[in-house]
Protein backbone atom coordinates (compact mmCIF):
# COMPACT_ATOMS: atom_id res chain seq x y z
CA UNK A 1 0.00 0.00 0.00
CA UNK A 2 1.20 3.57 -0.83
CA UNK A 3 0.21 6.71 1.43
CA UNK A 4 1.34 10.27 1.47
CA UNK A 5 4.17 11.56 3.63
CA UNK A 6 2.46 14.28 5.81
CA UNK A 7 5.66 16.25 5.86
CA UNK A 8 6.55 16.44 2.19
CA UNK A 9 3.91 14.56 0.27
CA UNK A 10 6.31 11.88 -1.26
CA UNK A 11 4.56 8.12 -1.71
CA UNK A 12 5.72 5.89 1.41
CA UNK A 13 5.26 2.52 0.79
CA UNK A 14 3.68 1.03 3.41
CA UNK A 15 3.20 -2.69 4.11
CA UNK A 16 -0.26 -4.13 3.48
CA UNK A 17 -2.11 -3.67 6.77
CA UNK A 18 -4.83 -5.82 6.02
CA UNK A 19 -1.91 -9.03 6.35
CA UNK A 20 -0.90 -8.40 9.71
CA UNK A 21 2.43 -6.24 8.30
CA UNK A 22 1.96 -2.86 9.64
CA UNK A 23 1.09 -2.48 13.32
CA UNK A 24 0.01 1.24 15.40
CA UNK A 25 2.79 3.06 16.21
CA UNK A 26 5.09 1.56 13.90
CA UNK A 27 7.91 3.78 12.28
CA UNK A 28 8.64 4.45 9.03
CA UNK A 29 11.07 6.61 7.23
CA UNK A 30 9.82 8.47 4.18
CA UNK A 31 12.58 8.11 0.88
CA UNK A 32 11.46 11.82 -0.04
CA UNK A 33 12.51 14.27 3.46
CA UNK A 34 13.93 11.02 5.69
CA UNK A 35 11.35 12.11 8.33
CA UNK A 36 10.12 9.33 10.81
CA UNK A 37 6.81 8.79 10.54
CA UNK A 38 4.16 7.07 12.61
CA UNK A 39 1.62 4.72 11.67
CA UNK A 40 -1.70 6.37 13.36
CA UNK A 41 -4.08 3.95 11.73
CA UNK A 42 -4.59 1.03 9.86
CA UNK A 43 -7.98 1.56 7.95
CA UNK A 44 -7.23 3.45 6.34
CA UNK A 45 -3.40 3.34 6.53
CA UNK A 46 -2.76 7.05 8.16
CA UNK A 47 1.04 8.74 8.90
CA UNK A 48 1.78 11.79 10.86
CA UNK A 49 5.74 13.02 11.78
CA UNK A 50 6.69 10.97 14.71
CA UNK A 51 6.73 12.60 18.19
CA UNK A 52 11.03 13.35 19.06
CA UNK A 53 12.11 11.28 22.14
CA UNK A 54 11.95 12.89 25.09
CA UNK A 55 15.23 13.66 27.27
CA UNK A 56 14.60 11.95 30.89
CA UNK A 57 17.65 13.55 32.27
CA UNK A 58 18.82 10.10 33.79
CA UNK A 59 15.66 10.61 36.06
Amino acid sequence: MVTACPECESPVDAPAAAAGALRLSELLECPGCRSELEVIALTPVTLALAPDPEEDWGE
